[in-house]
Formats: C-alpha cells, sequence, structure tokens
C-alpha cells in the first residue's frame, strides 16, 4: 500500500477555515478532505494523488511535520470552539 503525506499550505489552510466558518457543525475531517481534493494541483489529481492519500490507512493530512495526524484538526476545531 502506498503511503502518502500531504503537507497543508497556509492559504489552503485559510480555505479550510473559511469553509469550517461557513458550516458550524460539519465534520473536520471531510471539510480537510474536500479542500485537499478541491485544491490539488490538476496534474497530481489526475494521477490519483487524492486517491492514494486516501487508500493510504492510517496517514492523515498533516500541518508543517506534525506527526499525529489527529492535531492539525484538534487544533483548527480549538480555535473556533
Amino acid at each position: 500500500m502506498k503511503k502518502t503525506t500531504l503537507y497543508i499550505e497556509d492559504r489552503l489552510l485559510r480555505r479550510i477555515k473559511e469553509e469550517a466558518l461557513r458550516r458550524p457543525g460539519a465534520n473536520m475531517t471531510k471539510i480537510i478532505n474536500e479542500a485537499l481534493k478541491n485544491h490539488l494541483e490538476p496534474r497530481r489529481k489526475a494521477h490519483g494523488a487524492f486517491e492514494n492519500l486516501k487508500k493510504a490507512r492510517g496517514t492523515s493530512p498533516v500541518y508543517r511535520g506534525v506527526s499525529d495526524p489527529v492535531a492539525p484538526q484538534k487544533k483548527l476545531r480549538a480555535e473556533w470552539d
């Protein structure tokens, strides 16, 4: 199984925050995954980079190299709750 780690850039993080503020009851993981799927470079998207990410069990989007995959979601939620 192929492992893939994507690093969330600051501009993408801002878009994720804006989306989360528009949908306060939404699942944070779903918001992050939708944002990644919509904003991957078209070439990588065409080659299935997002599908590889979904298939890699235990691998989640990572922000600035944080090793705990749940930490970015907890951090983002804590800012708004």
